[in-house]
């Protein structure tokens, strides 16, 4: 997965996750910190679960989670994908693609 060519490619995206990578925060250790923002924004929004993700080339990462939920989910099945590609349905902002 890390690493690997991906069907999301374009300048754009390689400086994104090029600066993503940059961080190291990717398959790290739970840090208190970052548990403390997730929690703190539950909290602040009264809602039941809130989390901090990264997407990387193929992936939506879980850092932080206040329910302690850790693991990863495809890319391509996520909402944060859609934001990043710019991708518009029909009805809502024009065409698919």
């Amino acid at each position: 997965m890390p690493g690997s060519p991906s069907r999301f490619a374009s300048a754009d995206e390689e400086r994104r996750v090029a600066t993503l990578n940059a961080l190291a925060l990717l398959d790290t250790e739970p840090e208190r910190e970052f548990d403390a923002l997730v929690a703190l924004a539950a909290e602040m929004l009264d809602c039941p679960s809130a989390m901090m993700t990264l997407i990387d080339r193929d992936r939506l990462w879980i850092k932080a989670a206040n329910d302690g939920e850790r693991g990863e989910i495809a890319r391509d099945v996520t909402m944060c994908n859609v934001t990043i590609q710019g991708i518009r349905t029909p009805g809502r902002g024009g065409p698919v693609g």
